[in-house]
């Protein structure tokens, strides 16, 4: 997860997640198999279903290969939030690290890489991980970790586009951008209910006019 000391500068590195290495090529597709069986069995079974046998089981090793890499549940856990976060932290940063880029193009396209996450089906995991969390809050620290990281790119590249907004007003329109996004979660994902008469690709659209109005409409006011 490697950034140059001009990216540091901006702001743009992601969390660091901690996840587990292997020595080899089997071992990181035996970790990877393990984790994506993770994310599964949560997915359609929710947390409650998680144990190191039922994914050993479903992945076809046994219960001591996969403690190996995953000594206790938290620890297994933990790495699927972790390698999610890092998933999509790396594509955002991706396209945040050139300096010299658009600002509101580069906004609008991270955003739109957020959604379009949304839409792929995900929302299954995604809504069992926030009542884990609520549950669990000594586990929501690499969430918050990462909240945080994503306000702040918001609110920089805001500075960029809106250089005649004050640091506490690009703040406030960050804030807004991330709630939006992640109130798409109920409004856009494959489980959506039918508040409007458009197709996903409608409703994606519909939120991306809508960051373009919160970023350039008003003055130096927080909105």
């Amino acid at each position: 997860m490697a950034r140059d000391q001009k990216s540091e500068k901006e702001g743009w590195r992601t969390p660091d997640p901690r996840l587990p290495s292997a020595r080899s090529p089997k071992g990181e597709r035996t970790l990877g198999a393990i984790l994506d069986a993770a994310v599964e069995i949560v997915t359609s079974k929710g947390f409650s279903a998680l144990s190191q046998e039922a994914v050993a089981k479903q992945v076809g090793i046994s219960q001591s290969t996969l403690r190996h890499y995953f000594p206790t549940k938290d620890e297994l856990v933990a790495a699927c939030f972790g390698r999610s976060l890092a998933q999509m932290g790396e594509a955002i940063s991706a396209i945040l690290d050139d300096p010299h880029a658009d600002p509101m193009a580069q906004l609008e396209e991270s955003i739109a890489l957020h959604l379009g996450f949304i839409m792929q089906g995900a929302d299954g995991y995604f809504f069992e991980s926030l009542a884990y969390w609520a549950r669990h809050p000594e586990q929501r620290a690499l969430r918050d970790e990462w909240y945080r990281w994503l306000h702040r790119s918001y609110a920089a590249i805001i500075q960029r586009a809106r250089p005649d907004c004050s640091p506490a007003a690009c703040s406030a329109r960050s804030y807004q951008l991330l709630t939006l996004t992640l109130g798409a979660w109920i409004t856009l994902s494959a489980s959506r209910p039918p508040l409007l008469r458009k197709q996903a690709a409608g409703l994606k659209q519909t939120l991306l006019d809508a960051v373009r109005a919160i970023v350039l409409e008003g003055g130096d006011a927080t909105p």
